[in-house]
Parts: structure tokens; C-alpha cells; sequence
């Protein structure tokens, strides 16, 4: 029994290696790391999985990133935008990117450690990176909580975009249209 046990862990971990996915991976990630409050409700966060090193999506470690994010069919096609990386995160409690964040939205978290457990029976995982994932709908968001304190930086990979607020000419040209629409109806019915 305890070989049948050995032999599909070392099956497991051969196979989170060729995927790419490191060592580091065996902690259990979750959402709760991070928090998103949308409209007054807080979302459903989803963590890919924690990543051995510091994948800030810079022009170093943006290939390793794209490997890591494929599961999710996360395009990285080059270094993350500076103006889309945030350093100096250094036991901060909220982060945020200076923009609005909306739509399905996909960032990277470097922590300087993890530790699970606790206690003596505590382990401590060093230089991690996780990915999360959310929906920041419509209304979008500004803020984003952290609730480990060994946070160091953060990177943004997806973020969608803000519906459109139509212009005060897109409405008269409704509103004309309509007009327009029931004048024909009306002669059609009179004729």
C-alpha cells in the first residue's frame, strides 16, 4: 500500500513539473489570499496554483508566466506593461493598479513567503507566486485586499473594459428614429 501511496505522488509531482507548474505548487492556494468587493459584495476568487520565483511578468520571467497561465487560455505574448506592475507591496493591505479593474480579470501575486499550517507543523514556502482570478462585472473595482502579509508585488494580465455610456446625440438619434417609426405607422393605418 505505501508503495502503490509513493508511486502516484512522485506520478503527481512528475506531472505538475511537466506542466510546468513548480514544486512550490503543493500548498493548497485559494481565493481568500486576496479579496474583491464588487458593488458591496464580495466575488468568488479562483487561485491557479502557487509558482516557485518572482513571475512579475517582466522581460525575464514573461515566458515562464505564459506557460503557467495557459490553463486558463491566458494570451501573454510579451513583458507586462510597467503601468500594469506594482512593486513595493511590502506587508500592504490593499493594492490597486490606478485604474478601474472589470470583466474577467487575471493577476499575479508575489509573496516572499507562504506558510501553511501552523505551529510546529507549520511549512514555510519561500519566493511563491499565485494567480488569481475574478469577475470585477460592470461596475468594476478599484481595490483590491490582501490578506498575507508577506506580499511583495503585484502584476495585472487581463482586465476587460468599461461598457460605453452612450453620448446625449445617441439618444436624440433614438428617440427621432422612434418618432420617425410611429409617423409611417400612423399614415399606414390611415391610408
Amino acid at each position: 500500500m505505501k508503495l502503490i501511496q509513493s508511486a502516484s505522488t512522485a506520478l503527481a509531482l512528475s506531472l505538475m513539473l511537466a506542466s510546468g507548474m513548480a514544486a512550490a505548487s503543493d500548498p493548497k492556494c485559494s481565493g481568500t489570499a486576496i479579496e474583491v468587493i464588487v458593488a458591496g459584495k464580495t466575488v468568488p476568487v479562483t487561485c491557479l496554483g502557487y509558482f516557485d520565483g518572482n513571475l512579475n511578468g517582466n522581460s525575464t520571467s514573461w515566458t515562464s508566466v505564459r506557460t503557467d497561465l495557459a490553463p486558463w487560455n491566458v494570451s501573454v505574448t510579451g513583458p507586462a506593461a510597467s503601468s500594469n506592475m506594482l512593486s513595493g507591496l511590502s506587508n500592504a493591505t490593499t493594492f490597486d493598479f490606478s485604474k478601474t479593474l472589470y470583466g474577467d480579470t487575471v493577476l499575479g501575486v508575489h509573496y516572499g513567503v507562504i506558510k501553511v499550517g501552523s505551529g510546529k507543523d507549520a511549512i514555510k514556502y519561500n519566493d511563491v507566486t499565485a494567480f488569481y482570478r475574478f469577475d470585477a462585472g460592470t461596475s468594476g473595482v478599484l481595490k483590491i485586499i490582501n490578506n498575507i502579509d508577506s506580499i511583495s508585488n503585484a502584476t495585472l494580465y487581463r482586465s476587460g473594459v468599461a461598457a460605453p455610456v452612450p453620448e446625449p446625440e445617441t439618444y436624440a438619434m433614438l428617440l427621432a428614429g422612434l418618432a420617425l417609426v410611429g409617423v409611417i405607422a400612423r399614415r399606414r393605418r390611415s391610408a
